[in-house]
């Protein structure tokens, strides 16, 4: 594209796009822990999710290379792991802890 601002457009409209994850996940990873288990499990939760997130360029670039270059299969791979978040999104929210408010 010859426009710059559009350029700038399109990668800020993607950034805000890819963000907004992050919006939900502190809240949603704290509440599938107990308060005792909370700091070390949404720690251990969103660095393991980034370790095995990292092998997913060489995933694609692996299955990509199985298929002949065909571009269905890394799409399909994308999806299937789309299909993985959408539910592992539902069973978080069936597994949520409510934590317990003490009256005196």
């Amino acid at each position: 594209m010859g426009n710059p601002v559009l350029v700038v457009l399109a990668i800020t409209a993607g950034v805000a796009c890819l963000s907004a994850p992050y919006a939900v996940a502190g809240s949603l990873l704290t509440e599938l822990f107990p308060p005792q288990l909370r700091y070390s499990g949404v720690s251990i939760a969103f660095n393991l999710g980034g370790v095995v997130s990292g092998f997913v360029p060489f995933a694609a670039t692996a299955v990509l290379a199985a298929s002949g270059q065909r571009s269905w299969s890394v799409a399909l791979l994308l999806v299937g792991l789309a299909v993985l978040t959408a539910l592992g999104g539902a069973i978080g929210e069936r597994l949520r802890i409510e934590d317990e408010v003490s009256t005196a």
